[in-house]
C-alpha cells in the first residue's frame, strides 16, 4: 500500500485499487506532530477495517492532532469516531 498526504485536499491510497481520504478542516493550532498522528490513524483503521479505513482514520487523526497545542496528541478513540460519524463537520477546540 503506498498512501500520500494531500493537505487540504485528504489523502489518496494505491493497493488493489486507488482509494480517496476525505479532508477534514479544523482550526489549526499546531500542526507538528499532524504526519505522525496521519500514520498511527491509517495504521489502526487499515489494520481494523482495510485501506479507506486508514484514509479516514488517519485523516481524522491528523484534524484533531491540528487542534492540540502541545505536540503530544491527547485524542480519544470516541472523538475520532464522532468525527468519521459526521457528529462535527469541522473540529475546533
Amino acid at each position: 500500500v503506498v498512501v500520500i498526504t494531500l493537505g487540504e485536499e485528504g489523502s489518496i491510497a494505491k493497493s488493489d485499487k486507488i482509494y480517496r481520504g476525505r479532508p477534514y478542516h479544523s482550526t489549526e493550532v499546531n500542526r507538528l506532530g499532524a504526519g505522525d498522528a496521519f500514520a498511527a490513524g491509517f495504521l489502526y483503521g487499515y489494520l481494523k477495517k482495510g485501506v479507506q479505513a486508514g484514509l479516514e482514520y488517519g485523516g481524522a487523526m491528523a484534524a484533531l492532532k491540528f487542534t492540540v497545542p502541545l505536540n503530544i496528541p491527547v485524542i480519544d478513540k470516541e472523538e475520532i469516531d464522532d468525527l468519521l460519524k459526521g457528529v462535527r463537520g469541522e473540529v475546533i477546540r
